[in-house]
């Protein structure tokens, strides 16, 4: 890593630290929208609330946002217990739905990869930590491990909750909750 990047990143992780001091956490975005997979996902859950990091794709930057706060203030009420297969609002006919973050996904991936310094920061290891994915259903409802599913859809959202195979990263592969 050369003199510029050490100093960006560490200018970068000194900016995170702030914002999880002030906020409880933070958000990192990836991507541009228009090009796939683009994704946001937190630091400081973990830190703060002692709970998993989160990470979500293809939805732009606002909205990514929107639901990163809400999910962190639901957390930090007790009103949200993240679960394997739940649903974020059952009352909702659109079945977002979430997945616990295959360890293995979290190892050898860079999906969370601020997330996993910032760990190593507190902690001095980079494992254990612990993710969910928000999974977003298709225009008809349905999600990636559901027959019918949208084909053109699983490129933007890789299934994060199925362990990591060397190569190219999972696709939102069948795979039941």
């Amino acid at each position: 890593m050369g003199l510029f990047t050490s100093l960006v990143a560490a200018v970068y992780r000194r900016d995170n630290r702030r914002r999880i001091r002030r906020h409880g956490w933070t958000g990192i975005y990836v991507g541009d929208y228009h090009s796939i997979p683009t994704w946001a996902y937190t630091i400081g859950f973990d830190e703060t609330l002692n709970q998993p990091e989160i990470v979500v794709f293809d939805i732009p930057r606002k909205g990514a946002s929107e639901l990163l706060w809400t999910t962190f203030e639901r957390l930090k009420s007790g009103e949200l217990v993240l679960e394997d297969g739940a649903l974020l609002d059952p009352t909702d006919p659109m079945p977002f739905t979430w997945r616990k973050v295959h360890p293995s996904q979290v190892a050898e991936l860079e999906w969370l990869t601020l997330a996993k310094w910032r760990r190593f920061e507190r902690t001095g290891q980079a494992v254990g930590l612990e993710a969910f994915q928000m999974v977003l259903p298709d225009g008809e409802g349905r999600l990636p491990w559901q027959e019918g599913y949208d084909e053109r859809l699983r490129p933007r959202q890789p299934a994060l909750w199925l362990p990591f195979e060397s190569g190219e990263p999972p696709l939102a592969a069948s795979s039941g909750v």
